[in-house]
């Protein structure tokens, strides 16, 4: 990818850097086969002024570069490492070595650390925590958001998430019990979902839970959830959460007998989470707007700042597999509680 953006500004010349949208339709055109995780990775250092800024200032500034992809944006280090790399060498002709120190070595120099550096992309840039518990860590990075099959679902857009850690399971009766001590679920049994939860409620049982461990667990966002959903940098692209056959992971209106069924029975999805595809619908933290994806900002998106109805993710036992699809979108009202209606948590690391 270095030699074809090198070629690309050795072309059309030096000055095409600060030509944004110009350098950036070229990429599209003619980096078309290349990874679009690192694509879209190069695209945001232009679009946020970095490329220009080593252009201006060369390796005296490839340090600082280095931490603003990585602090002000988001991206892992390791990648805005290969990322500044990648942008020198085209502007410069001329390697990026990472040693004790950022450096730039003239191009003739044999490359030490490039390319370990692109094999580690998906790994973790500091040891995973060790956890006893039921929350599964989830590597952030890009993904294509939403669909083309509803309007509420249109347009697919890049989203850019971190790290953060989503529980493998919905929340359960039991689990609920002993944060609330009562149960207000309308089929009962410790192992199902809890059920017949309002988002209001939710919101009271995350402040008791948080004070009684000490801990940060909230409602994902709603970019969290479908990333989840999909399997995160694992994803296989399946149209439900783990499969493209939707009765190995989902209770849903064709095989639920009517109620729902103990969590985590169903196959899990490639992140090894289960039931984001059926059995009770999931309230998600935002608030619902029906064309917010055509707004929505690229890193880290929150939701709409306001609304009437907070959004619900993936389907329940009561409806049918097109329910189910981890793009659909849906809603209530944030007092609403019934029999279909659950959640699963979120940490933030």
């Amino acid at each position: 990818m270095k030699n074809k953006l090198r070629d690309i500004i050795v072309q059309y010349g030096l000055n095409v850097v600060e030509e944004k949208k110009k350098l950036e339709s070229l990429m599209n055109d003619l980096l078309v086969n290349e990874s679009k995780r690192e694509l879209n990775i190069l695209k945001t250092a232009l679009r946020e002024g970095i490329v220009k800024e080593l252009k201006d200032s060369g390796e005296s500034r490839a340090a600082i570069c280095v931490v603003k992809l990585s602090d002000e944006h988001g991206i892992d280090n390791n990648l805005s490492v290969w990322t500044v790399g990648t942008w020198l060498f085209a502007i410069f002709g001329k390697e990026f070595v990472v040693g004790s120190s950022v450096k730039v070595q003239p191009a003739k120099t044999e490359p030490q650390v490039l390319k370990p550096v692109e094999k580690q992309i998906l790994k973790p840039s500091v040891p995973i925590p060790a956890r006893n518990d039921d929350m599964v860590f989830v590597r952030g990075g890009y993904f294509n958001m939403g669909s083309n099959d509803y309007d509420n679902e249109k347009p697919i857009h890049k989203v850019w998430l971190d790290d953060f850690y989503i529980c493998k399971f919905e929340v359960t009766q039991r689990k609920w019990k002993e944060v609330m001590g009562s149960n207000p679920s309308y089929f009962t049994g410790d192992n199902l979902p809890v059920e017949r939860v309002s988002w209001n409620n939710v919101q009271e049982y995350l402040s008791k839970l948080n004070a009684k461990t000490g801990k940060k667990y909230r409602l994902p966002r709603e970019a969290e959830w479908e990333y989840a959903a999909r399997g995160g940098n694992q994803s296989k692209g399946n149209k439900y959460s783990g499969s493209n056959n939707i009765e190995e992971v989902a209770w849903y209106d064709g095989n639920s007998g009517r109620k729902t069924h103990p969590v985590g029975t169903k196959k899990p999805n490639e992140l090894g989470i289960f039931d984001m595809s059926g059995n009770v619908w999931e309230w998600c933290n935002d608030w619902y707007d029906a064309s917010y994806y055509k707004n929505s900002p690229e890193q880290n998106p929150k939701g709409a700042s306001s609304g009437a109805w907070r959004l619900l993710r993936g389907g329940s036992w009561v409806n049918s597999n097109n329910n189910c699809r981890v793009s659909d979108r849906d809603s209530n009202y944030p007092d609403l509680n019934i029999i279909i209606i659950g959640f699963r948590v979120v940490e933030d690391l």
